[in-house]
């Protein structure tokens, strides 16, 4: 019998160069506000079916700025200016449900996590700042936004928090407009639109400067869809952006896979989250720069050395039987890289690519026998595998989430269960991932097994095993072996 399934799909897209971006001169003093082309935005679509068909109808929502509009104004030190400049954004949006623009400040380039609504100066001395405020005198230097609509289009939207007046720049992800409902055609030129206006005054006292900040502005669809969340560069991130409280959103700029990341109680910022680098879908320029490991690693990790042991067309995806397990060569699976497993934790629970040491390693640690810890691997720049063994980082995590009593002094099982908050599989939101080996996954559900960068013998990696009533954070894995990574900061 024929029937009808009705699903929607929501995808966010907060693409990092989508910005306003507002400059401050002061010599005498100049105000800039640039503004670069907006396409951060979500996607929808209804997914139609029926014993026969399939249909997909996409929910066009865009959202555009003007080009690269400067606008400049003078402002001597001891002086107020509003309205120094304007930029409008246009909206399109099909969605009969409507669509909100949530607005953050920035400080440079990224979202920082304090004070990051401040223009920052730029200069070697570069310590002069000024802060969000809608003073128009005094002995400190402020600057504010304030939003407008055009009340005239065919297809109007609303203001919401105060930002009809000027206000201080937000520094969370903040409601500052919508529309609940409605359809628009797109082709009216009197149709959604959003124009920001700045306003800065300038203390006598404040230090003639290039002052930079930046306000991000992020559509999301339908109109009551969740807030976004700010999301940092994984290359750039350092430890004081990586907070203890809560976990925070980090991308991976050589494919744009997103993760979860915190600092644990060791004091180390940990990755949340499987890695998903799928090596042979990424270009070598991609890599290079932007991995834990050094270009010429990364050369003959990518091109397959050009002679054995290595594959001619580098990075192997092929691993049908027991005798593809191979030491040297780097093998990979991508099979299972979305998929969800029982895990614990803020993380996703992606099981994500299983990676033989010699993948992990990027091709570093491929040599038969090879006994030594290396310092190269697939990690993002700035992150790397983290040490195993008796007295290496796992060992230490584990220790810290069990109250203080080493748990890596053999190579049982140490009693923890994985799903209370103070525990170790909790806290590194470890999912059961299992492992790869003879041509197939195993134990997927059962038990999570990762990488470290420690040899335990020659052609054996220690790694972290767990279930969801024990660890042991010094195990052991056989080099050829398909197992998950993790990354820490370093």
């Amino acid at each position: 019998m024929a029937h009808t399934n009705r699903h929607i799909k929501k995808f966010v897209s907060d693409q990092a160069n989508n910005n306003l971006f507002l400059f401050l001169v002061l010599t005498l003093v100049a105000f800039t506000s640039v503004s670069t082309l907006i396409l951060s935005s979500t996607f929808v679509s209804a997914d139609e079916s029926s014993a026969n068909a399939t249909v997909n109808v996409p929910e066009a929502c865009t959202m555009t700025g003007s080009g690269m509009n400067t606008h400049t104004a003078e402002i001597p030190n001891g002086t107020y200016r509003a309205d120094i400049g304007a930029t409008t954004i246009k909206i399109v949006c099909n969605d009969p449900n409507g669509f909100s623009i949530y607005a953050i400040g920035f400080t440079g380039d990224e979202y920082t996590g304090t004070n990051h609504t401040k223009l920052v100066g730029t200069t070697a001395s570069g310590n002069a700042t000024i802060a969000t405020g809608t003073a128009t005198s005094g002995s400190t230097s402020n600057w504010a936004m304030k939003l407008a609509t055009n009340s005239s289009a065919t297809y109007p939207i609303t203001l919401t928090n105060g930002y009809g007046s000027y206000s201080n720049v937000p520094d969370t992800y903040t409601k500052v407009a919508q529309r609940t409902s409605g359809t628009d055609t797109g082709t009216s030129a009197t149709g959604a639109e959003l124009t920001t206006t700045y306003a800065a005054f300038i203390s006598s006292a404040q230090v003639a400067d290039t002052y930079v900040g930046k306000v991000k502005y992020t559509m999301v669809h339908p109109y009551d869809a969740e807030a976004p969340e700010p999301t940092y560069d994984m290359q750039n991130l350092s430890i004081d952006k990586c907070p203890a409280a809560s976990p925070i959103n980090v991308v991976d700029v050589r494919d744009g896979e997103v993760y979860k990341a915190q600092r644990l109680a060791d004091g180390k910022c940990w990755l949340l989250d499987n890695l998903r680098l799928d090596p042979t879908a990424v270009s070598l320029t991609d890599l290079q720069g932007n991995t834990n490991a050094s270009n010429q690693t990364l050369t003959y990790f990518k091109n397959g050395g050009g002679a054995s042991p290595y594959p001619a067309n580098g990075v192997n995806t092929t691993w049908a039987s027991s005798s593809d397990n191979k030491y040297d060569e780097p093998k990979v699976v991508t099979t299972y890289k979305d998929t969800t497993t029982t895990s614990y934790g803020a993380g996703s629970g992606k099981i994500g690519v299983y990676y033989n040491n010699c993948a992990a390693s990027a091709g570093s640690r491929c040599s038969e026998g090879y006994s030594s810890t290396a310092d190269e691997d697939i990690c993002p720049a700035g992150w790397r595998m983290p040490t195993g063994g008796f007295s290496g980082e796992y060992a230490a995590l584990c220790k810290a989430y069990n109250s203080g009593i080493d748990c890596a002094y053999s190579y049982n099982y140490t009693s923890m269960d994985a799903t209370s908050t103070s525990s170790l599989q909790y806290n590194l939101s470890t999912p059961l991932s299992g492992s790869f080996y003879s041509g197939s996954a195993k134990e997927q559900d059962i038990q999570g097994s990762f990488w470290s960068s420690s040899p335990e013998a020659a052609n054996y990696r220690h790694n972290l095993d767990v279930k969801d009533d024990g660890l042991r954070p010094s195990y052991n894995k056989p080099s050829q072996w398909g197992v998950s990574v993790r990354c820490v900061l370093k």
